[in-house]
């Protein structure tokens, strides 16, 4: 981390608890959540990658032409194999 920065988040009382049952014995509530948010960021992040790599498909398909070439790479390699 390049520094650090003091945030107060208001949480129910019950997910209080349950983080404090899912803490590691040296693990404090700060490192909990932070690896929790990190997580969670970095599924979000491929998520959003994911779904603009869908929609730049789908705003640009496959041409026949892109879906053919490995069936001409396919022959092109099988007609200089010596079959003898």
């Amino acid at each position: 981390m390049q520094g650090t920065m003091r945030v107060t988040v208001s949480l129910p009382s019950e997910l209080v608890e349950t983080i404090d049952r899912k803490l590691a014995q040296d693990q404090s509530r700060s490192s909990f959540v932070r690896q929790l948010l990190q997580e969670a960021l970095a599924q979000a992040l491929e998520r959003d990658q994911v779904e603009a790599y869908i929609r730049a498909y789908q705003a640009h398909p496959q041409t026949e032409e892109e879906h053919a070439w490995p069936d001409v790479v396919t022959a092109a390699a099988l007609a200089e194999v010596q079959w003898d």
